[in-house]
């Protein structure tokens, strides 16, 4: 089953050293390109509140290795935003926190 972690600042995030660190944006990559890439890595995905995550969180983010993603060529809510990217993993088989 994937974890859900407590809500968090983004300066005080951090994942394991296998982790493939990605946020979810609608400007980054497809999904499922990125975790073909990923090999034995873990993905770890961050998505942010409606309205999106701010323009200077998501450069700090960058800056840390965090990588775009996006499920959609447009913007899922919230609620729906988490639910799609574990179904893509599981359907790839690199399901969150397994």
């Amino acid at each position: 089953m994937p974890a859900i972690l407590s809500e968090a600042r983004v300066d005080e995030l951090s994942a394991s050293a296998n982790a493939l660190e990605m946020v979810l944006d609608v400007g980054g990559e497809p999904l499922p390109k990125i975790l073909r890439l990923a090999g034995t890595a873990e993905p770890v995905i961050l998505f942010g509140p409606e309205g999106g995550i701010e323009a200077d969180e998501m450069k700090l983010l960058e800056s840390h290795g965090w990588r775009r993603s996006r499920l959609a060529s447009t913007t899922l809510r919230f609620e729906t935003a988490g639910i799609a990217a574990v179904a893509v993993c599981r359907a790839m088989n690199t399901e969150p926190g397994n």
